[in-house]
């Protein structure tokens, strides 16, 4: 009979030791596995920029913590390193707005960094951190050191103007107390006036002398960060004071006493002996103006505005600086967040292309139009803005003149290049045809202004405008004058889309989406994925030829058709059948040996209106309406035909605003709640529950 020795504590403490053994072992795999993660992340990070994207995702609705493809190219591009240097306050003691920003600036200008293969190099630095600021504020400065120079020569040369304007009171004030006495002993009226004058000298000495403009310039240029700009502005003012109150109509009341011929001879040699001190103290006035009204500040005075105020991205070459400041890099401080990040994003990037062109081309808008269409009120302001940003030349030149109260004025000269200068023409569409007057409604001088501009191979984007004229069987002037580009633009054809009303009617409109974009060409492909938005579309056809090449850049759906004299809400309405079906292209590029043009057939595609749309955003402070892009495509498409017709190709790319519109749309907030209460409550639950379960069945 065999005999069992375990007893129930022998057992027991078996149980313990093999649930110790198995707890060891988990314990062990878990370590093993959290090593393996903390090690796979750092290596991802030491690598990031020699694996580039495949180590880090972005799966925000808008990819905002990406780059934009354009950025991207840019980056790769750069051909010398770029600095980027943020100086901000600390973020504890600002308010969340900012903060958050801040927070969002910096990770941007790290994703330039871990982007750019080396060739952007940045570094933050808190405002208060004294020692840094003022390291870096002196390495910045030595790129000031000319105007600096030039700075301090007029200021000196203002220390001996008044000096010299100080000797003059000393000297002259005597002088005329003892002609008062002497020449004016018979004259109380002379005495009086020479005595006065004497005063006058007394008391101006007084008030104003280099002690006097030391202290001024001593509390403006005595300093880590020198005001240049303020003490240039006050010793510019106070000189000027000094010599119109002094020597311009002194001057003049001296030289007629001297030349008068019923003065004293004694009289007259006093004045003329005046009117020569007087003259060679003016010319000390003279030169130092001169010299201060001739140094710009303004570069040096925006640098060092930005690091004062602690609000600052410094942007360096070897020879070139630009600030951005996070007001202006987040123009719309009532956005959203992932918005704010683009438009950091589009002023950083757009800062880079500035500082490493050789030379921005010149845009000129042709307008016809009263309204302008470039500026704050401008019909393409947003546009317009975007390229002015990249420091290129932005112009308005409308070929009819201004109008005044008395009448149209003559037109300014049409604009030219400079030597080595690109000029881009932005033909846009005149005002429709006046029967009472189609002289001033442009259409002809548009005309005409493509038709020299097609002569003389400049590179131009136009954008068609519909036109009645081809009802009444006479030409448009504006397709006559794109002609020998071998297109036919069909401006009395409106292209519309069909959709069903709420009570089942199909009826027509002309609002088009178009999402297909042709890949044979850069600006096309660059605009890949994206929605742009026609409303006034016509069709656009062309005839081939040898010297030329066309490349459909837009394109719409093939339920689309051309007609002829439609009119909205024209009921009822039928469709002819025999009308022309999609699809159409509405625009092109045609590229020759020597020239270069795109043609868009929507006269609004570029317009504020259709690009951006008002909406609403809940910010800390509470709910603020702003403006946003809405339709990024239209703005791509023209920014990147400006980029293609100055042969900037290496910058045709999507840019910062086409990841702003969310393709996967914000979730719900009371989804958003319930998914949190989940996660942070409902799987900490569910693990209890099925540990207790394990637990229980084990101990059956």
């Amino acid at each position: 009979m065999a005999i069992n020795h375990d007893t129930p504590r022998s057992a027991h403490r078996q149980a313990w030791d093999r649930r110790a053994a198995h707890a060891a072992r988990i314990a062990a795999l878990l370590v093993g596995i959290f090593t393996i993660v903390v090690f796979i992340n750092v290596i991802s990070v030491r690598n990031v920029n020699r694996f580039g994207d495949t180590l880090r995702f972005d799966w925000t609705a808008t990819r905002q913590y990406s780059l934009s493809d354009q950025t991207q190219q840019v980056l790769r591009n750069l051909e010398s390193p770029v600095h980027i240097t943020t100086i901000f306050a600390s973020e504890g003691r600002l308010d969340p707005d900012t903060a958050r920003n801040i927070r969002l600036f910096r990770e941007l200008i790290d994703e330039y960094t871990l982007r750019s293969a080396g060739n952007v190099r940045s570094q933050h630095i808190r405002a208060g951190d004294v020692v840094a600021v003022d390291a870096f504020a002196a390495k910045i400065t030595q790129r000031y050191q000319q105007p600096i120079d030039q700075g301090r020569a007029a200021f000196d040369a203002a220390r001996a103007a008044v000096t010299a304007f100080d000797r003059l009171c000393k000297s002259q004030a005597p002088r005329f107390r003892d002609a008062a006495a002497t020449l004016g002993s018979t004259d109380p009226g002379l005495r009086k006036q020479l005595a006065a004058f004497s005063d006058r000298l007394l008391s101006q000495q007084t008030e104003y002398n280099p002690q006097t403009l030391d202290t001024l310039l001593n509390q403006h240029l005595d300093t880590t960060f020198p005001d240049y700009a303020t003490a240039q502005q006050q010793t510019v003012e106070d000189l000027t004071s000094l010599r119109d109150q002094y020597f311009t109509a002194i001057l003049d009341t001296f030289k007629a006493e001297a030349e008068a011929d019923d003065n004293r001879p004694a009289l007259k040699r006093f004045y003329a002996e005046s009117l020569d001190a007087f003259r060679q103290t003016q010319q000390h006035f003279d030169t130092a103006l001169d010299q201060l009204q001739a140094i710009d500040f303004r570069e040096y005075d925006r640098f060092r505005a930005a690091l004062l105020t602690g609000d600052a991205a410094v942007i360096t070459t070897d020879d070139r600086l630009t600030v951005i400041s996070l007001s202006n890099a987040y123009a719309n401080a009532y956005d959203y967040a992932a918005s704010q990040r683009f438009r950091g994003e589009e002023a950083v990037t757009n800062a880079i292309i500035s500082l490493t062109l050789a030379r921005p081309p010149h845009i000129v808008f042709v307008n016809a139009a009263r309204q302008p269409a470039i500026g704050p009120r401008g019909s393409l302001s947003h546009v317009a803005r975007r390229l002015e940003n990249m420091s290129f030349t932005v112009s308005e030149w409308n070929p009819v003149g201004r109008v005044t109260p008395a009448g149209v004025s003559r037109p300014d000269p049409r604009p030219a290049p400079e030597p080595g200068q690109t000029i881009v023409w932005v033909h846009l569409a005149p005002p429709p045809l006046n029967p009472m007057a189609p002289s001033m409604t442009g259409q002809l001088q548009v005309a005409d202004s493509i038709r020299k501009t097609l002569e003389t191979n400049h590179p131009t984007l136009i954008l068609l405008p519909q036109s009645i004229l081809p009802q009444f069987r006479q030409p448009d002037p504006i397709a006559q004058a794109v002609a020998p580009l071998g297109i036919n633009a069909e401006t009395d054809k409106l292209i519309l889309t069909e959709f069903v009303d709420p009570a089942g009617n199909a009826q027509p409109m002309a609002d088009i989406r178009v999402t297909d974009w042709p890949d044979d060409h850069p600006i096309g492909r660059a605009l890949a994925g994206q929605i742009a938005t026609l409303k006034l579309a016509l069709p656009l056809t062309w005839t081939q030829s040898p010297d030329r090449n066309f490349a459909p850049l837009m394109q719409t759906k093939p339920n689309t058709w051309a007609e002829k004299n439609w009119a909205p809400n024209a009921a009822p309405y039928k469709r002819n059948a025999d009308e022309p079906r999609g699809p159409f292209t509405v625009a092109a590029a045609i590229e020759s040996p020597r020239q270069r043009a795109v043609l868009i057939g929507d006269e609004l595609f570029a317009a504020d209106s259709v690009i951006l749309s008002p909406a609403t955003v809940q910010t800390s402070q509470g709910p603020r309406t702003v403006n946003i892009v809405t339709n990024p495509a239209n703005a791509e498409l023209f920014i990147n035909s400006i980029y293609w017709l100055a042969s900037l190709d290496p910058l045709i790319a999507s840019g910062a605003r086409t990841q702003q519109l969310p393709y996967i749309q914000d979730i719900d907030p009371t989804a958003h709640t319930t998914a949190n209460l989940i996660l942070t409550l409902g799987l900490p639950a569910l693990t209890l529950f099925i540990g207790i379960n394990i637990y229980l069945v084990r101990r059956k």
